[in-house]
């Protein structure tokens, strides 16, 4: 296994896949094949998209699908919609908390 300049790495049994720790999580998942992600790879590196982007614009993977297997790979808990508040908190009432009498 050699390591590239940006830290991922390529395996010889892979026909020289080379492979990130997204790459890792994205396989990992179940829901995207090595060719798959070596096709968007490739489409990724024609267009200047992100590879995440290309993933779901190419319809490999929907952004419900996407989402936690991102929130897993950079170690972030996913917000449920219930979580959002419906409107942004108030700015004044944020930096001013209200003392308990």
């Amino acid at each position: 296994m050699a390591t590239t300049t940006d830290g991922s790495t390529s395996t010889g049994g892979n026909g020289g896949f080379v492979s990130s720790g997204l790459d890792e999580a994205l396989l990992g998942s179940g829901k995207v094949s090595g060719d798959d992600l070596r096709k968007v790879r490739r489409f990724s590196a024609e267009k200047g998209e992100r590879v995440e982007r290309m993933l779901v614009d190419l319809g490999f993977l929907s952004e419900d699908d996407l989402l936690p297997i991102l929130a897993s790979y950079h170690g972030v808990p996913m917000a449920r919609a219930s979580e959002v508040p419906d409107e942004p908190p108030d700015e004044a009432a944020a930096s001013n908390p209200q003392e308990e009498p």
